[in-house]
């Protein structure tokens, strides 16, 4: 597939041309007439000619092969169009018409047909439902977007039309250029991955942005970003919306689409945009600055040249909130500062020149602080007082800009009075951001590079995998699944969950399942239970009971004496508890003492747009309330495994807090590894959950007490 035939065609057919004005056709047809440079070629059979092009009655009866079709016309005849397209042999198409997956059964089936012909006959697809495809540097607007961007270096992806046309609105206010734009609609063969590939190569594009409404595979899209060098900034709607349903394991409690989402973010690297304003505000400084964000190190050193202190201390406090630090300037730079300002100012940051500075002292300071090799960036805030010189002040600022590679921010705070230093500051490509509070937070935007190469919170001897994925270890787990499925029982119970994860190198606590009294009386007497080196725990196993405890089904502290009466005496409980349950057993397991080690739940959850996650963090009966979790998306390898770690508020727990030695990071590496493999292997999985899992100190490894497994 190559977008080459998208963005840089030599000739354009239009599919759906129209001479009536306001139609989709006719505003894709002017568009191409006032900039684009190669052939455009109308195809409609009403009309012989549209402003002054003559116009084809099929794309058949063309004398060339168009690098580009462009299809706007109604849904119910694209799959006609496409297959004449297939015979001409043409490589390129965007279908802007609607109709398709979006609208229910019938279009879901053909859309499903548009693909097929279109990976079969190796075309590449933008769209359906989409907006269309822009190249500000060949004055191509192949859609009906009313307007051209300016050039620049901005590739930008939607999968919303209407958002492409109120970015190229706003960001013309901006003075930002794109080098691409695109809306992908529907996404049937192209999507943001594609796309990704495409513009890392592509030599006009340093910043990627993209909004998305739906996103898929979060494995594919890590993949895709470990080879992608680019800055790419993304802004994700409908991130709070619950589409599991109700779960039945802490872990799916726990896995939230907005939390999985910000892992994908943070492990593909991208830069996630709360807001339309913060997309905004990160393009317009990564847009100006892309080598600096290339370069960019962890905690910048922040100055702020303010004549208003109470914007300054506001301004340092959201610094600070954005894992920034303020500039600590030297000695020499602080002695020049007191020959040029006044004995009033502020020398030390915030950098306050006091309300009545003129540009002069705005030129002094900033003379003096960008050169000071203890500053890496700076925000110049201005606010209109009685005696300040706005559009001097933003003409010395732009020649600062121009002159200088450290990021300098402005905030001109206010509307009519500062509108004019605005624009001056907009027209020489200074960053300007409304407010200062919003300035320090969009500078903030470099930390999502240094994030790329985040610290592992301790770096230990290579992990020695005890699970090879051999076919035997593999057949045996795939029994067990068979037996449950053929029983269409999808909740595997710990008893057979421990077997599973036994298999795949997940150390478990010492366990024996007894089906009725004659085999507990048949293992007591074979002195079974002496081989424990404490006493038991009993957990009643039941594919109709996900929480134990709620109806008595779980007991500690059994004496080995006691095991006959105990077990009796849960069976009895649980059944009057819960009548309609179908009990299988107890399982008997040897008691840990918690004090050796510290909690810790491990779980896995599929998203049925995503894919399979890992979660791993602080466990125990009150997983829920600390919340104290980190998610990570397919094959986890050891740096992966460390990245997640880092990200734990309880990251010094493992380290060793207060004394305490530290716990064997080596065996939590060891069974979110091990996961991970189980995961791979079997995709069925929905959802795992083991908890508690006791990782002991040092190096003494780690158990789980309880697991349980959901698959489809």
């Amino acid at each position: 597939m190559s977008l080459s035939n998208i963005f840089i065609p030599k000739s354009i057919a239009i599919i759906g041309a129209s001479e009536q004005v306001g139609s989709v056709g006719n505003s894709i047809l002017a568009n191409l007439i006032n900039g684009f440079e190669g052939l455009i070629y109308p195809i409609n059979p009403k009309y012989t000619q549209i402003n002054s092009l003559a116009c084809y009655p099929s794309i058949l009866d063309l004398q060339c092969i168009p690098d580009l079709v462009v299809i706007a016309i109604p849904s119910k005849f694209v799959e006609i169009i496409l297959n004449q397209c297939v015979s001409k042999g043409v490589k390129g198409v965007v279908i802007i018409s609607a109709g398709f997956k979006e609208t229910g059964i019938e279009g879901i089936a053909l859309e499903a047909k548009i693909k097929e012909i279109c990976i079969a006959n190796n075309i590449t697809l933008i769209g359906p439902n989409c907006l269309g495809v822009i190249n500000p540097w060949i004055n191509m607007n192949a859609s009906f977007a009313n307007s051209v961007p300016p050039k620049g270096n901005i590739a930008f992806v939607s999968q919303s039309g209407a958002i492409c046309t109120a970015i190229i609105d706003y960001a013309q206010s901006l003075g930002l250029g794109f080098s691409k734009f695109v809306s992908v609609g529907n996404k049937a063969l192209c999507g943001e991955v594609e796309l990704l590939k495409y513009l890392e190569d592509d030599e006009q594009t340093q910043v990627i942005a993209i909004y998305a409404e739906s996103l898929i595979d979060a494995s594919l899209i890590i993949g895709t970003m470990k080879s992608i060098t680019k800055p790419v900034i993304i802004l994700k709607s409908g991130r709070t919306l619950d589409g599991s349903g109700a779960s039945s394991s802490h872990t799916g409690a726990l896995a939230s689409e907005d939390i999985l989402y910000q892992t994908l973010f943070r492990q593909a690297g991208m830069i996630p945009a709360d807001t339309i304003q913060e997309l905004f505000n990160y393009m317009q400084i990564l847009s100006r600055y892309p080598d600096y964000y290339a370069s960019s190190k962890n905690k910048l050193n922040i100055a702020i040249v303010t004549n208003a202190g109470g914007p300054g201390v506001l301004t340092t406090d959201f610094i600070i909130q954005n894992g920034m630090k303020l500039a600590k300037i030297n000695q020499g730079s602080i002695d020049k500062l007191k020959l040029v300002l006044p004995p009033t100012a502020n020398f030390h940051n915030p950098f306050d020149v006091i309300g009545d500075a003129p540009a002069q002292r705005f030129k002094d300071a900033l003379e003096v602080l960008t050169k000071d090799a203890s500053v890496d960036a700076l925000i110049v805030i201005l606010t209109p007082q009685s005696t300040t010189e706005i559009d001097q002040t933003a003409s010395i600022i732009s020649d600062f800009v121009y002159n200088s590679k450290k990021p300098i921010i402005t905030s001109f705070i206010g509307a009519d009075k500062v509108i004019s230093g605005i624009n001056i500051l907009r027209q020489n490509q200074v960053v300007h951001i409304a407010f200062p509070e919003n300035a320090a937070r969009a500078l903030g935007v470099f930390n999502f590079q240094t994030s790329k190469q985040l610290l592992p919170i301790s770096k230990q001897p290579d992990i020695i995998n005890l699970f090879q994925s051999n076919l035997g270890n593999k057949q045996k787990v795939q029994e067990i699944f068979d037996q449950y499925r053929s029983k269409k029982q999808f909740y595997i119970p710990e008893a057979d969950a421990k077997q599973i994860f036994e298999l795949y190198g997940i150390p478990m606590v010492k366990s024996v399942f007894c089906r009725n009294l004659d085999e507990v009386q048949n293992i007591a007497h074979n002195s079974v239970f002496k081989n424990f080196k404490s006493k038991l725990i009993l957990k009643i196993i039941s594919q109709d009971i996900m929480h134990k405890s709620d109806v008595g089904g779980i007991k500690a502290d059994v004496e080995l004496e006691n095991v006959e009466n105990e077990f009796m005496a849960m069976m009895e409980l649980v059944q009057y508890n819960l009548p309609s349950a179908n009990i299988q057993g107890v399982l008997f397991s040897e008691m840990v003492d918690l004090s050796a080690g510290v909690e810790f739940i491990l779980g896995a959850k599929k998203d049925y747009s995503l894919g399979m996650s890992i979660m791993f963090g602080i466990g125990g009966t009150m997983v829920e309330l600390i919340n104290d979790v980190v998610f990570g998306f397919g094959k986890l390898e050891e740096e992966d495994i460390l990245k997640m770690l880092s990200q734990l508020q309880s990251k010094k727990i493992i380290q060793g807090y207060r004394g305490k030695s530290p716990l064997d990071q080596s065996a939590i590496i060891l069974i979110i590894k091990n996961l991970s493999q189980l995961l791979l292997d079997f995709p069925n999985i929905v959802e795992v959950d083991m908890n508690p899992v006791l990782v002991s100190y040092n190096s003494s490894g780690a158990k789980t007490l309880d697991a349980k497994i959901v698959f489809e």
